[in-house]
């Protein structure tokens, strides 16, 4: 394999996405295709989700996935999963709503 999927969880709030009323936060997963042992690019996962109308992109947790992850993933999850795959970048939004994590200072 020539790529990794690397895998970003996040919340941010939603400022022109359909069906998401502006000013909810949400959950997310984002996933990329990098260039193996590149580090995980959070500057290019925050940028596929302000691409889809997200703003405040808060990443949480980053991590590299294995080639055999799409095996256990729900459909949904799997959807983005393969997205990335095939075309780079993949999100999977959460429907629930969700508080913003405080300001950091």
């Amino acid at each position: 394999m020539s790529y990794e999927i690397h895998m970003f969880s996040a919340v941010a709030q939603a400022a022109t996405v359909a069906d998401v009323p502006a000013g909810e936060h949400h959950p997310m997963l984002i996933f990329l295709r990098q260039n193996p042992d590149q580090g995980h690019d959070l500057a290019a996962a925050a940028e596929v989700a302000r691409g889809l109308g997200w703003v405040d992109v808060d990443i949480t947790r980053a991590g590299t996935l294995p080639g055999d992850a799409g095996e256990s993933m729900d459909e949904q999850v799997l959807l983005a999963y393969r997205s990335a795959v095939d075309n780079g970048a993949g999100l999977r939004v959460f429907p629930a709503a969700v508080r913003p994590a405080p300001r950091k200072a």
